[in-house]
């Protein structure tokens, strides 16, 4: 019964409802409740990774207010109760349960999040431009305007990145179905995995956004690292020869990089070549930049609320260096962690469990894509606390004992 809600709740998390935090606080509490018999005795890379989060959501939350970005009213002390709990609690939660969830019970977790995210993003396209037959074409023509009309929530507007990110959690599970459907493994899933992520591919290029290819891309790496023959490397040689006669053709090569450069790019050389200037970093940090596409100069300024579309970037110009610090010192052990986890989970599956290992690890380089390339405040935060569960379930997980489920 206990799996059951925690589907649910987690479907509900993913489209995004009012409430949705206290929904994220009901599955940690049943996840917890589920994982009650693993016995409280963590390990010292775990307390020391709880330990670094807490000062990390605790500093971010009080520079935060010493710069009035957040007052002790309001949402805004729910936002800074929940930046200082729910990272640290996602971690441990997720770490108590790799030790009793197996990858294939615990696919269907994550699944249910994303699918819930995929149904919101259609919910929103439908309901902000084509909610009858005759305005369905409106969904793409208007795939280049910046906001859209959401049907639940505390703004009636959103920018469309925060919807967009929803649906690139189920395109990065593109490719693993495509494959696991290739090889004849657990055909159920791998039929939700590729109908939904055609829906979510579907979704990205409504929004007119450049992430669901990447994602899609970036969710053929775990099966990269599952096919061990070596000409399952073929495909990355058969892009670098591409983009080699690309080079050798440069009207292609220019046209192909005017799709795919970004105004983000120029915004990161900026910011680093200006940091310097603010050692300290925080709320002050301001400079001009050159945006290649558009030939004008940008200024980015802190101060006036501009993101700078990475998380750990946004971050340091919102509190400066202290909580980058902290945040960086778990995240990479942690990253370290997990890979070498999935890298065992892929390469040698128990049976029954390759589909599994291959949902959480496009997961997770879903979400590394989310953070190098989108703000931490956009939608309402429930991805980036996400992350935590799913970053302690992988960096605890062991390969279970032959036999097991």
């Amino acid at each position: 019964m206990s799996d059951w809600l925690l589907k649910l709740a987690l479907a509900l998390m993913g489209l995004h409802l009012p409430k949705a935090f206290t929904l994220l606080a009901l599955v940690l509490i049943l996840l917890a409740w589920r994982c009650r018999a693993v016995p409280l005795q963590p390990q010292k890379w775990l307390l020391w990774s709880g330990l670094g989060l807490l000062l990390f959501g605790s500093s971010y939350g009080l520079i935060s207010l010493h710069y009035g970005f957040w007052t002790l009213a309001g949402r805004d002390l729910l936002d800074l109760i929940g930046m200082a709990i729910f990272p640290a609690a996602g971690l441990w939660v997720g770490s108590r349960a790799g030790a009793v969830f197996s990858w294939r019970q615990m696919a269907p977790l994550w699944l249910a999040y994303g699918f819930g995210a995929l149904l919101f993003a259609w919910v929103v396209l439908l309901h902000g431009r084509g909610f009858s037959a005759g305005q369905l074409l409106e969904i793409w023509h208007r795939r280049r305007e910046t906001s859209i009309a959401v049907p639940w929530g505390s703004d009636p507007l959103m920018n469309v990145r925060s919807i967009e990110q929803n649906a690139a959690l189920a395109v990065g599970w593109l490719m693993p179905g495509l494959w696991l459907l290739a090889i004849g493994v657990q055909r159920r899933l791998a039929v939700g995995l590729v109908v939904s992520g055609l829906v979510g591919l579907a979704a990205a290029l409504a929004f007119g956004g450049r992430l669901g290819l990447l994602v899609v891309l970036v969710g053929a790496l775990p099966v990269l690292v599952a096919w061990r023959r070596r000409w399952a490397w073929w495909p990355l040689g058969g892009c670098a020869a591409l983009l080699l006669a690309l080079q050798l053709q440069q009207g292609a090569a220019q046209r192909l990089l005017a799709r795919l450069y970004d105004e983000r790019f120029d915004r990161f050389v900026g910011f680093l070549r200006s940091a310097r200037r603010f050692p300290g970093g925080g709320h002050q940090i301001h400079f001009g930049y050159l945006d290649h596409q558009r030939q004008v100069v940008v200024a980015f300024d802190a101060r006036t609320g501009d993101l700078l579309h990475n998380v750990v970037f946004d971050i340091y110009a919102r509190v400066g260096w202290w909580p980058v610090l902290l945040l960086l010192l778990v995240l990479i052990p942690l990253l370290f962690r997990a890979c070498v986890h999935l890298r065992v989970a892929l390469r040698a599956p128990e049976p029954g469990q390759l589909g599994g290992a291959l949902v959480a690890a496009a997961l997770l380089l879903c979400l590394l894509v989310q953070w190098l390339f989108q703000p931490l405040i956009y939608g309402d935060g429930l991805l980036f606390y996400l992350g935590f569960l799913l970053l302690g379930y992988l960096a605890a997980k062991q390969p279970s004992p032959a036999g097991s489920p």
